[in-house]
């Protein structure tokens, strides 16, 4: 087997990307992004079955959960939990999210979230303290997703 080495200069950066959310039909780039991150948890159900010493399991599922942290500088988030209040209807919202780092020769990694909730949007955030601007973080669930675009093996040295 050759001696592949790992060239530093593919591991993509992660400050190299964006975000952008639509909020019942209304899409803008989302730049008060500070963090973003989705995952995709495989639901399971696992069993010892009689005569056997190990437990199995089986594959019945998935879920789909992130984070994001923001910076609190638009009324978009409290708008929709004002609709939820006054309707309860929760506003349908999509998080499009990509990483690409020029520098690297894997490319772009592209993925789209649908049916997002928020789970914790700031109301207000006032401390006479602070010296700097401190992101919001919430913690979000997704009901489905698409990958539109995936990173490239990189060419090996």
């Amino acid at each position: 087997m050759a001696n592949i080495k790992t060239r530093i200069e593919n591991i993509p950066m992660c400050t190299e990307g964006a975000g952008y959310i639509t909020i019942d039909g209304q899409n803008r780039k989302l730049f008060e992004l500070s963090k973003l991150s989705a995952t995709v948890e495989v639901k399971t159900w696992e069993k010892q079955l009689l005569g056997s010493r190990m437990e199995q399991g089986r594959a019945i599922g998935l879920k789909g959960s992130g984070s994001m942290s923001f910076y609190h500088m638009t009324s978009d988030f409290i708008d929709l939990l004002a609709e939820y209040k006054k309707t309860g209807v929760f506003p349908s919202i999509t998080i499009q999210g990509y990483h690409d780092d020029p520098a690297s020769e894997v490319g772009r990694l592209e993925v789209v979230l649908y049916h997002c909730i928020l789970k914790k949007i700031p109301l207000l955030a006032i401390e006479e303290a602070a010296s700097e601007t401190a992101p919001q973080d919430s913690d979000l669930i997704f009901g489905d997703y698409d990958i539109l675009d995936k990173f490239k093996k990189p060419v090996s040295y």
